[in-house]
């Protein structure tokens, strides 16, 4: 039960560009009937999508600065990298243990919401 009410309040959480898509993967029937691999399915694809998309934005987000400070936008968004998994590591380790149902899906929840924020600043500061 759990792991149910769990996914009910995760999957309630917006993340932006996504949500379409991981809404469709979440009405499926094998995650509906509460198969973990299914649901860790959507959770993963719609980390991966906006890890794709914060990709693409950081990308234009370099060739748009001058050499010098490129070098400071790197060493930021790998700092960046490093809190946001912490970060959501920490998420997980609350909710029982990153190896545990339940943790996995608060990390991969959190690293999408996190990367989606990265990638939305990474856009207001053009």
């Amino acid at each position: 039960m759990h792991l149910l009410v769990n996914i009910v309040l995760i999957a309630a959480t917006p993340v932006a560009d996504v949500d379409d898509a991981f809404g469709r993967c979440l009405e499926g029937e094998r995650a509906r009937s509460g198969e973990f691999p299914a649901i860790l399915e959507c959770y993963t694809a719609a980390y991966e999508q906006e890890d794709r998309r914060l990709n693409a934005v950081y990308r234009r987000a370099l060739s748009r600065v001058s050499t010098a400070r490129r070098r400071q936008v790197v060493e930021d968004q790998r700092r960046w990298i490093k809190a946001r998994d912490e970060r959501c590591r920490g998420v997980a380790m609350a909710d029982g243990d990153v190896d545990t149902q339940d943790g996995r899906l608060a990390e991969l929840s959190c690293l999408s919401e996190e990367t989606d924020l990265q990638a939305n600043r990474l856009l207001r500061k053009r």
